[in-house]
């Protein structure tokens, strides 16, 4: 996805969540909005700060461009504070989900850009893992969407042949991977429902 995509997705997230948590602090919904910006996020054109995702508690992640156009993840929490982060050898983090417990998932990207996903919990410890089948190349991998409050992780991955399937990580590290019968096969098609995980693993 061109950066500038990705710029519109986050900008539509953002408004999102800034709804989300003027409602939780206004019990009469009287609308206020709180603006941040993640330590070390650049002032260029596509750069800054691009929340993505809220849990109940107001804790906010997602991830920001700094000055030399490099993708880092961010956590706020309600009271502000602000903690940068990025899994080892990343060169492009990309939270997509946090549940309750404040564990967060996303996806990057290494040198070769191959994309992997990762689990970050509340203390800050980053797992990665990468779903059994997946490719390797340009932008092939793994890419999580969601977590749910028992910690299971549902999204999509693409193999060699640039095809798309869901998967779900369980908390363990177990995965169970998932095509529907009626999506397509070819280069660059998507075979599953993986974008939100509801409690008690129902994708």
């Amino acid at each position: 996805m061109k950066s500038s995509q990705w710029m519109y997705v986050a900008l539509f997230a953002a408004l999102a969540i800034s709804v989300q948590l003027a409602a939780q602090d206004n019990p009469n919904h009287q609308s206020t909005f709180t603006t941040f910006d993640a330590p070390g996020a650049g002032t260029g054109s596509y750069q800054g700060t691009y929340p993505f995702a809220i849990n109940p508690e107001g804790a906010i992640t997602g991830l920001y461009v700094d000055a030399s156009n490099m993708y880092h993840g961010f956590l706020r929490d309600r009271d502000g504070t602000l903690t940068a982060f990025d899994p080892s050898g990343s060169i492009f983090t990309s939270p997509s989900g946090i549940n309750l417990e404040g564990t967060i998932t996303g996806s990057y990207c290494d040198v070769s850009f191959d994309c992997h996903g990762f689990v970050r919990d509340r203390h800050g410890t980053i797992t990665t893992f990468d779903v059994p089948g997946v490719g390797t190349g340009y932008l092939l991998g793994t890419y999580p969407a969601s977590i749910n409050v028992e910690g299971a992780v549902s999204g999509c991955y693409t193999d060699a042949n640039s095809v798309g399937h869901g998967f779900l990580r369980d908390r363990d590290g177990t995965f169970t991977t998932f095509d529907f019968w009626f999506a397509g096969q070819d280069d660059n098609q998507f075979r599953g429902s993986w974008w939100e995980l509801k409690p008690r693993r129902k994708v």
